[in-house]
């Protein structure tokens, strides 16, 4: 076995060899490398603009993280990579919010080492400045705890936080804590919000359309009788009135109309013309008594907010395109600019292997022809260097686990969603 890693020499390295650098510098590259949980978001200043920063990728043996910086522009197909002197450490799990000014925020994530021995949470906070492409430590008195697998949206200056989990090494805790940056005066404040609220959670849904914050879904692992870990995927719809006093924020439970997705965590959301998109995630699919199966999907939800409804998105047919719409796959990246939606990246469970991507596809959501494959990964399937096969002794810490797919149609019933890469702590993050 290997020793293990003194993870305080590694992320000091890494800051060193940032240091040396006297500035940023540009070069154009190939499109990013295999990966998940990465922060992915539309440039407002820049229309045909996309930003990637960081993410991991797992062959089966060793874990990557990333700290590495990439533009990409949507017209001219071109990426470009941006290193600063001064950057976030490698990480997953993150949350990079973009103000309409133009100005990044990025807060949080995990690192783990390439032997999987050592794990740490960060609480840093950052400021992008998409004019220079450089950043900025943000040292704003008391802020959110350490955490990843939390979500963080914008309204109007303030940029909202939800959730997540921290790993103390002997525990892992889920979050349900509210945080508000307001970006005006440079200073976090704490929402204390009466019940009914949603409970604890990770990997969760969070998006805003007009003054409505929407969060759906997540996933908690429970320690039940006996010590038995237990997964729950979160299926519960909730909303909230904005308003700038934030002692008026309420939670309201709401009911699931219209073909409810089945339970499943590790897709993402996002929104366009008052309307959330989520495609992807990976579900359980009891095959008997004793046998859990997870199952990816490639399934296309849209949630109309104001009725609280999700629909299938129905995509036109074409006589040309084989694929429709990406591969089933979760914890993949994915934004909007103008109206077209990007999806970049994410992981797929195939038997006994865990298959990162690197393509990039793109859907039109007004004219919702079918996906374009932008980049093709055809080489994801083969690179697996991890066991392959009918191993059962693999299967012991699954044996701990029972993860329960729970309806929300009962009132009160705690809805919950199962870990998003199915493996502690790599799957609570997207």
């Amino acid at each position: 076995d290997e020793e293990d890693e003194d993870i305080d020499a590694i992320l000091s390295s890494f800051q060193r060899e940032l240091e040396a650098r006297a500035a940023v510098t540009e070069e154009h590259c190939a499109p990013p490398s295999r990966r998940s949980c990465g922060a992915f978001v539309a440039n407002p200043l820049q229309l045909d603009e996309l930003v990637l920063f960081a993410g991991e990728y797992y062959n089966g043996q060793k874990v990557a993280l990333f700290n590495d910086f990439f533009v990409y522009n949507t017209e001219k197909n071109d990426w470009r990579k941006y290193i600063s002197p001064n950057s976030p450490g490698p990480r997953s799990s993150h949350q990079l919010v973009i103000s309409n000014s133009g100005r990044g925020f990025l807060f949080g994530g995990e690192f783990v080492s390439s032997n999987q021995t050592t794990f740490f949470h960060y609480k840093d906070f950052w400021a992008l400045d998409l004019k220079t492409y450089s950043w900025e430590k943000l040292e704003v008195g008391k802020k959110p705890s350490p955490r990843s697998g939390h979500r963080m949206v914008l309204w109007k200056h303030y940029i909202i936080l939800f959730g997540g989990f921290y790993d103390a090494g002997n525990e892992t805790r889920y979050l349900d804590d509210l945080h508000v940056f307001d970006t005006v005066e440079c200073k976090w404040s704490t929402v204390e919000c009466l019940e009914p609220k949603p409970t604890k959670r990770s990997g969760h849904n969070l998006i805003v359309s007009g003054d409505t914050l929407v969060l759906y879904g997540g996933y908690t692992k429970e320690i039940m009788k006996g010590k038995v870990a237990r997964g729950i995927i979160h299926t519960d719809l909730w909303t909230m009135k904005l308003s700038f006093d934030l002692k008026d924020w309420k939670w309201e439970k709401r009911k699931r109309g219209g073909v409810a997705p089945q339970p499943r965590c590790g897709g993402p959301m996002v929104t366009f013309k008052g309307k959330g998109y989520l495609f992807g995630g990976v579900c359980d699919v009891k095959e008997d008594d004793e046998t859990i199966e997870s199952v990816c999907v490639d399934e296309f939800f849209q949630l109309n907010v104001d009725q609280c409804r999700f629909y299938p998105v129905n995509l036109k047919a074409s006589p040309t395109a084989t694929n429709t719409k990406p591969p089933p796959r979760f914890n993949t990246m994915m934004c909007v600019q103008r109206s077209t939606l990007y999806v970049f990246g994410g992981i797929l469970e195939k038997d006994d292997k865990e298959i990162t991507y690197s393509d990039l596809w793109s859907c039109d959501l007004d004219k919702l022809n079918p996906f374009k494959n932008i980049i093709e990964d055809p080489e994801a399937m083969e690179l697996w260097a991890g066991e392959v096969s009918g191993d059962e002794d693999d299967d012991d810490d699954d044996d701990d686990d029972e993860d329960d797919d729970e309806d929300d149609d009962e009132e009160n019933s705690d809805e919950d969603a199962e870990d998003e890469q199915g493996n502690e702590p790599d799957n609570s993050a997207m």
